[in-house]
């Protein structure tokens, strides 16, 4: 059974302002990234063919074509821990390659494995969902947090959870409370975090008056996969 784990960054992300419906089409724009003798991995393509009879994965369709030729690609953060009958071992990825070299020599040898990502960056969804073949609406649902579809160019809403198989996949919305240091953020409208996941930052006011609270609508998902003998793999 293999677990994975997909989350947002307990990191504080950088701010920046928008004015439009997603933050990764405005300022500031990610640098771009040498690509020279690469293509477009197999699963990014399957994705691709796939948003176009399912609407809600396009939004993951163009997040990850996107950031292809940037750095954005590979911004993001993975590990493993895996689990032996008498200990926890851990391993972090310095980079989206170490992470494949990683799946392709250790098919045996802990009990269960539990990979965590943070961010959706394309090189370490190819990784993971490539190995793995997870359903693209695995990371469609992580990616997104909308309570409703306000965009015409963006896409359908993301699948409500209760389509999603359970005992493989699940997520959970949950909120991350923060408080700025100065009123002058009061200035800005739309703001959101410098990542690939569309999380917008929403003040709190109580009868018009702001205090310096926000939060974040936060979400963390998980996929996992069990083997024949007890052995398991995991994604969150």
């Amino acid at each position: 059974m293999t677990f994975t784990h997909s989350t947002d960054t307990d990191q504080q992300e950088s701010v920046f302002v928008d004015d439009s419906w997603s933050q990764t089409t405005i300022f500031p724009k990610p640098k771009e990234r040498s690509r020279e003798g690469e293509s477009i991995g197999s699963y990014v393509k399957l994705v691709d063919r796939m948003a176009r009879s399912h609407p809600n994965l396009y939004f993951l369709r163009h997040e990850l074509m996107r950031a292809w030729p940037t750095e954005d690609s590979v911004r993001g953060r993975a590990a493993v821990l895996e689990f032996f009958h008498d200990r926890v071992t851990d391993h972090r990825f310095n980079s989206p390659q170490e992470l494949e070299n990683y799946l392709r020599g250790h098919s045996q040898g802990p009990q269960g494995r539990l990979f965590l990502l943070e961010d959706i960056a394309t090189d370490y969804v190819e990784a993971l969902g490539g190995h793995f073949r997870i359903d693209p609406a695995f990371f469609a649902r992580q990616l997104r947090v909308v309570n409703w579809e306000n965009s015409q160019e963006a896409s359908t809403a993301p699948p409500l959870p209760s389509l999603s198989d359970s005992e493989q996949s699940f997520s959970i919305s949950y909120p991350q409370v923060l408080k700025f240091p100065n009123l002058n953020i009061r200035k800005h409208s739309g703001l959101y975090c410098y990542s690939n996941v569309y999380r917008a930052i929403d003040a709190i006011r109580v009868n018009h008056w702001f205090d310096r609270m926000a939060y974040i609508k936060r979400m963390l998902s998980f996929w996992s996969r069990r083997y024949p003998g007890g052995y398991w793999d995991g994604e969150s």
